[in-house]
């Protein structure tokens, strides 16, 4: 929420237009907090008890900050990363002007 009131002033114009949200991630060394495992137990209990709470309206699940986009990178490395057909014909333009060979091209 801290990045929303600068990126809203922008120049350029749906920057990434399929992106949910505009955030800011602060890293924190756990030692700095307080002896490492027992920060680690208070984050598994709090982890814990955000999955038992009662999901809002409209949602399956509680969840934390960052899972989704966890579970999408385990999905992203098996499965690969999905590609709207219209990226896919941009970059395939893109590489005949630059003539370049597709992936299909280069595999046979």
């Amino acid at each position: 929420m801290m990045t929303w009131p600068i990126n809203s002033q922008s120049r350029i114009e749906n920057r990434y237009p399929d992106a949910t949200s505009s955030l800011t991630s602060v890293i924190i060394d756990p030692g700095f907090i307080g002896i490492p495992d027992e920060y680690t137990e208070a984050v598994t209990a709090l982890r814990n008890n955000v999955h038992a709470m009662k999901p809002l309206p409209g949602l399956n699940r509680s969840l934390l900050p960052g899972e989704i986009e966890a579970e999408r990178e385990t999905d992203f490395k098996k499965n690969g990363i999905p590609l709207y057909h219209q990226h896919v014909q941009s970059l395939r333009t893109l590489g005949n002007e630059l003539d370049l060979p597709s992936w299909g091209e280069l595999t046979g």
